[in-house]
């Protein structure tokens, strides 16, 4: 039997779809655009602190993850919550997202940042 893993992390929404593609390149899943809007259908009215996910798989040719989404409660649909079951030897992998993903999202915030004190000049 494999070890399994749950790994989970928010992203902003309009990552949806490069997270998703990302996700489906580790498993070595192929990922149609129909999927794609299915599971952004999907997302409405889900809450992650009130436990309402929408619940997706990928089935790769290498690995399989069972995916988890929901809106996050405070941000509202502007931030997604992601869960992920999979096989361990993933682990580093999803990190390494994750990582790569909060470093846009930092570089974002700074250019908001810049764009917006650069208004007073």
């Amino acid at each position: 039997m494999k070890e399994e893993i749950e790994y989970g992390f928010w992203f902003w929404s309009h990552k949806l779809k490069g997270i998703l593609y990302m996700l489906a390149q580790l498993s070595n899943y192929n990922l149609e655009e129909t999927e794609m809007e299915s599971i952004k259908q999907a997302l409405t009215g889900t809450n992650d602190d009130l436990d309402m996910w929408a619940k997706h798989c990928f089935d790769g040719r290498q690995y399989h993850l069972d995916l988890q989404l929901a809106y996050d409660t405070e941000q509202k649909s502007e931030m997604i919550h992601i869960k992920l079951k999979t096989d361990f030897r993933l682990k580093q992998k999803l990190e390494v997202l994750d990582l790569f993903q909060c470093m846009f999202k930092s570089l974002e915030m700074e250019n908001e940042t810049k764009h917006y004190n650069n208004k007073d000049e």
